[in-house]
């Protein structure tokens, strides 16, 4: 779980908000006497996980770390204290790792702990889940490994109980499968006694008030939901969403309803109310616009719209594109749900007063700002702000689309100012040369932060001058991202980040799929063609974990319906079953229609992660006009400042 996710968590909040004061921050790694430190596998406000050589031996331990203050008043070292004595209490029964001593360095401590091999119940599912692959993989012996997987956990944890304790919060994370296919279980810091199982500690895990056996008992109900359909993050927010998750499930795999129909009473005892049935189009739309204007709160001068934690990052962080007032705005409008002055008028009082110090970028900054009034029609205030955005030094900037070069050069492009755009398009051309050479396999690839989108600012200029030179800087970082693909078993080609396969529009393969597709309108390569048909495959997965535009499925929506978006009036056929799906994810919220951020701790309202963007992608579907993403899907809109149309020669021309 992202750091941000678990500090700005509220256990009685639909919604991440503000860190408290004096939050603290992750310290530096103290030099810790004779071990030597290999490689940090998870950091957060509580303490890290490292993995080290061990003196003597050699051999590599986990040494999971606390620090004397977390800032949180719950108690690091009390954990650590929990999970020493649970270690010791179940040495020797092969269901957790051994404990081999602690250490403590500069008033950190460690506890030595032996490292298990094999790879979590969550790496596993996400290489293994037939539902992510294209081809829906095979359904039955998917069923068959987790009912075995499910089988082998409940008896360690049985045994744990029989020994006289409860783990506390048991996730697919805290779950090892061995390379002989047996289990063991980590991270005990929750664990109790039975008499005095009382859970302690952030983490969203079970619910509020469930202890002991109890809480064991919903976190392996919710494990068989995990295996099958891994959102079961959802039941924390409502947990009437397991039967109607049971329901689907049995859809998909064919499971036997013995096996998911005692989770789902485990886990909808208390239910909630369910998310508004939608009908057409205007009914889905009013149902999700709903949601977004119940929840704003014009009194708060940092966020209008709650979303991802990323709005708190900074002053700026609620009103940009991306996590702030700017995208949700946009998206309203755009897609027909109307226009709301008083919100307006509290995003351009802000972008007022912090434009002098606003980042520059494009999703996260001032450029998003002016995009999104402009297409509000409050041009005066755009082209205010634009001015003062002229006269800051913006060619220091990065190339990507997210916060640098290629954002704001598509901005200029939009507001009329071509000359700007040729210098921004000059200048990210320059930042990849430098990326080439120095960039390794890490480097982030993308539409969002990789190469694609500076390629998508160098078609637009092309579209604009016919000078065929920006043709080729497209070709260029385009074949720089897809250095950065892999084949997938099921056929496709997919951004690989770390040991993850990532299919989505911000940073996976159908945004690559798509600025390709653009490329290939004026270019014929048979091999870049080939790439593109394989990277199109991501979009055809029937699962996807998040509902969101940027990382999740309403950005596949979004991509499916490009041509529709760009007004061709053409749409993907597999647009409608992901546009059912996204029942999966769907929320009530005041009687309206939300859906959960990234991670599906809280909800979003913002564009990047939450309702904003599904709504978004769902007027791209079903809206009688085009409806899509800035300077995606087709003809430049007018801006301001100028017209900013196709211009460009046609394929056959060049």
């Amino acid at each position: 779980m992202d750091q941000r996710c678990e500090l700005y968590s509220r256990t009685d909040s639909l919604f991440y908000d503000a860190p408290p004061a004096g939050s603290p921050q992750i310290p530096d790694i103290p030099e810790i006497p004779s071990y030597q430190v290999r490689a940090v596998v998870h950091a957060s406000v509580r303490g890290r996980v490292l993995l080290a050589a061990e003196p003597g031996t050699g051999d590599v331990v986990v040494l999971k770390e606390t620090w004397p203050s977390s800032g949180r008043g719950d108690g690091t070292h009390c954990r650590a204290e929990r999970e020493r004595a649970a270690l010791v209490r179940l040495a020797g029964l092969g269901v957790a790792p051994a404990l081999r001593g602690d250490v403590t360095a500069g008033g950190h401590r460690f506890l030595v702990l032996e490292r298990v091999p094999g790879e979590t119940l969550s790496e596993v599912l996400r290489s293994r889940h037939p539902l992510r692959r294209a081809d829906g993989g095979d359904v039955a012996e998917h069923v068959a490994w987790v009912m075995e997987t499910c089988a082998a956990v409940e008896d360690a944890v049985t045994m744990i109980h029989e020994n006289g304790l409860v783990h506390g919060g048991l996730t697919p994370g805290d779950v090892v499968i061995r390379p002989d296919g047996g289990v063991a279980l980590i991270d005990f810091e929750r664990a109790a006694p039975l008499g005095d199982a009382t859970r302690t500690g952030p983490g969203p895990v079970v619910p509020a008030g469930l202890t002991g056996l109890d809480a064991d008992r919903y976190a392996l109900a919710r494990l068989r939901f995990a295996l099958l359909l891994p959102v079961a993050e959802l039941f924390l927010l409502d947990p009437g969403k397991a039967p109607e998750l049971a329901d689907v499930a049995n859809r998909l795999f064919a499971a036997p309803a013995s096996f998911l129909r005692p989770a789902a009473r485990i886990i909808g005892r208390g239910e909630r109310g369910k998310a508004p049935a939608a009908g057409g189009w205007g009914q889905l739309r009013a149902a999700m616009a709903g949601a977004v204007l119940a929840s704003a709160t014009p009194e708060r001068d940092d966020r209008l719209f709650p979303g991802d934690p990323a709005q708190f990052d900074g002053p700026w962080g609620g009103l940009g594109f991306a996590h702030g007032a700017a995208g949700v705005l946009y998206a309203l409008h755009v897609t027909g749900a109307g226009r709301f002055p008083e919100h307006e008028r509290w995003l351009i009082d802000r972008a007022r007063r912090l434009a002098a110090d606003a980042p520059l970028g494009f999703y996260d900054g001032l450029h998003g700002v002016i995009h999104a009034l402009a297409r509000l029609g409050r041009c005066e205030e755009a082209l205010e702000l634009w001015e003062g955005a002229a006269g800051r030094p913006w060619q220091g900037l990065g190339a990507d689309l997210f916060r640098g070069l290629a954002g704001v050069g598509l901005n200029h492009i939009f507001l009329g100012d071509l000359s700007r755009a040729l210098e921004a398009g000059a200048l990210a051309a320059e930042r990849l040369d430098v990326r080439a050479g120095e960039a390794g396999d890490d480097a982030p690839a993308g539409l969002m932060h990789g190469s694609t989108g500076p390629a998508l600012l160098f078609l637009r200029l092309f579209e604009r001058t016919g000078d065929v030179r920006w043709l080729d800087e497209a070709e260029r970082a385009l074949r720089q991202d897809l250095r950065r693909c892999a084949p997938q078993p099921d056929g496709s080609l997919q951004v690989v980040a770390g040991r993850r396969a990532v299919p989505h529009l911000g940073g996976g393969a159908v945004g690559v799929a798509w600025v390709l597709g653009d490329l290939l309108q004026y270019r014929c390569d048979p091999e870049l063609a080939a790439a593109r048909a394989r990277l199109d495959l991501a979009a055809r997965a029937p699962f996807h974990r998040h509902a969101g535009v940027f990382a999740g499925r309403a950005g596949i929506i979004a991509y499916l319906c490009r041509e529709r978006a760009g007004g061709w009036g053409r749409e993907d056929p597999e647009a409608a079953r992901q546009l059912a799906a996204l029942s999966w994810h769907a929320l009530g919220y005041r009687g309206h229609l939300a859906y959960p951020g990234d991670g599906l701790l809280r909800l979003s309202m913002d564009l990047a992660t939450g309702t904003a963007g599904v709504l978004l992608a769902a007027g791209a579907a079903l809206h009688g006009e085009p409806v899509g993403l800035p300077f995606l899907g087709g003809a430049m809109p007018t801006g301001p400042g100028g017209r900013a149309g196709r211009d460009a020669p046609s394929a056959v021309e060049v």
